[in-house]
C-alpha cells in the first residue's frame, strides 16, 4: 500500500535534490564550478517562488521516495516526484502524481505546472513547455563546406533584432505562457536588459554564417553565463534558407566561438513545440537538464 508522509523538515529532501540536480549537471559533463552554482540559484530561486509541501512515498512501512508540490498564486507546481530505482516499475510514481494533483485541486488550483529534473514517461500526457539542454564541447567542429561565420554586421543587426524579438514573442505565446500583449512587453524588455549596447554588448557573440556571399543564418550567444559556460540565447535561418542545414552551421559555429571564449560547455533553453530545433539539438549531442510542462488554463482564466 501506498502512503504518504507530509515532512515537517524538508532538509533531507532538499540536501537530496540538491545532489540529483548535480548529478544531472556531471552526467552532460558540464563543469564542476558551474554545477555549484546551479544548486544554488536553484535553491534562491525555488524558495522565493514557492515553499513546497513535501511528503515521503512509503511503499509499505519502505520509505521509497519523495513528491513536493506547492502554491504559485492559482496554479500548483509540482517541484519533484522520486522514487528510488530499486523500487520503481509499480506504479509507485503514478501514485505520487495522483497525490499532488489530488493536494492541487484541494488547494483550487487552475492549472499543474512540472519541474522535471529526470526525463519521464510520467508526464508524457501534460504539454512540454519547454527544456534546458546541455553539451560539453571537445574540439572545435569543422563548419560544412560553403559556409563560413563572421560577426554580424550593424547593418544586419536592426531587421535581425526586430525579426527574432517577433520569434521569441511567438514562442511565448506558442508555449501558453502568455497573451499576446504581455509577450510583447517581456520580449521587449527581455532584448533590452540583454543587450543594452547592441552588437558592442560586452561578453556576447552575435555571429552571421554566410553562405554565396549571403548571411543565411545568425546565432546569439551569451559567454561566462556560470563557471566555463556559455548559453544560446537565439539561432535562427533566413526564412529563404530554411531546410539547409543553416541552422546546424549557425550551432556548430556557436561551439567555436564558446571555446573561443574560454568556455567549455553550451547551454541553451528550447520551447517544447519547437519540434525541429529540439531534433537538431538531440543530433548534436545536447542532452536535457530539466523540463518545464503545464497543463492547458481552464476555459475563461487568464
Amino acid at each position: 500500500m501506498t502512503e504518504f508522509h507530509i515532512l515537517a523538515d524538508d532538509s533531507v529532501w532538499r540536501a537530496h535534490w540538491e545532489q540529483r540536480v548535480a548529478a544531472r549537471h556531471a552526467e552532460a559533463g558540464l563543469p564542476a564550478a558551474s554545477r555549484e552554482q546551479r544548486v544554488t540559484w536553484v535553491r534562491a530561486h525555488r524558495d522565493r517562488a514557492l515553499r513546497p509541501v513535501v511528503a515521503a512515498v512509503h511503499d509499505g512501512r519502505t520509505p521509497v521516495g519523495y513528491v513536493a508540490v506547492g502554491l504559485n498564486g492559482d496554479n500548483a507546481r509540482i517541484d519533484d516526484i522520486w522514487i528510488d530505482p530499486d523500487h520503481r516499475g509499480r506504479g509507485l510514481g503514478r501514485a505520487a502524481r495522483e497525490w499532488a494533483e489530488n493536494w492541487a485541486r484541494e488547494q483550487g488550483a487552475d492549472r499543474v505546472f512540472v519541474q522535471a529534473l529526470e526525463v519521464t514517461r510520467l508526464f508524457d500526457d501534460i504539454p512540454l513547455r519547454a527544456q534546458t539542454m546541455a553539451k560539453a564541447l571537445g574540439a572545435a567542429p569543422e563548419l560544412p563546406a560553403g559556409v563560413l561565420g563572421r560577426p554580424m554586421t550593424a547593418e544586419e543587426y536592426p531587421a535581425w533584432l526586430e525579426v527574432d524579438i517577433l520569434g521569441y514573442l511567438a514562442d511565448i505565446v506558442n508555449s501558453g505562457s502568455m497573451e499576446p500583449e504581455a509577450a510583447r512587453r517581456k520580449a521587449d524588455e527581455d532584448f533590452a536588459a540583454l543587450l543594452p549596447q547592441g552588437l558592442d554588448t560586452p561578453d556576447n557573440t552575435l555571429w552571421t554564417v554566410e553562405a554565396g556571399g549571403e548571411g543565411v543564418a545568425f546565432i546569439w550567444l551569451k559567454h561566462h553565463t556560470s563557471a566555463g559556460q556559455s548559453f544560446v540565447y537565439s539561432v535562427s535561418a533566413s526564412p529563404a534558407h530554411r531546410g539547409k542545414g543553416y541552422g546546424r552551421a549557425a550551432m556548430l559555429l556557436g561551439e567555436r566561438a564558446t571555446l573561443e571564449a574560454g568556455d567549455e560547455a553550451l547551454l541553451l533553453n528550447v520551447f517544447g513545440h519547437n519540434r525541429v530545433a529540439i531534433n537538431l539539438y538531440d543530433s548534436l549531442g545536447y542532452v536535457v537538464l530539466d523540463q518545464s510542462r503545464s497543463t492547458e488554463p481552464s476555459a475563461g482564466s487568464s
